[in-house]
């Protein structure tokens, strides 16, 4: 999880535009950057762009990871983490 709190918030969305189970929704202006599952569009993620902020709560980085459905497997091997 240490890892994944250093990481900005451009590189969760870098990550999820290489992840190719998520789709960006149509931008509606702001800084809001939304992602919707390929296979099933009502499961969506809204990433604040501000890129060089990172995410400073453990819970929320661990709900992340739930919504996102990645796991330490393919975070390594997304390279995401070591």
């Amino acid at each position: 999880i240490q890892q994944l709190r250093n990481k900005t918030k451009a590189e969760w969305i870098a990550n999820l535009d290489r992840d190719r189970r998520w789709v960006r929704a149509a931008q509606r202006g702001g800084s809001a950057v939304v992602f919707q599952r390929v296979d099933d569009k009502s499961r969506t993620v809204s990433i604040h762009n501000h890129p060089k902020e990172t995410y400073r709560s453990t819970d929320l980085v661990k709900a992340l990871l739930e919504l996102i459905c990645w796991t330490e497997e393919t975070l390594k091997s997304d390279k995401f983490i070591r």
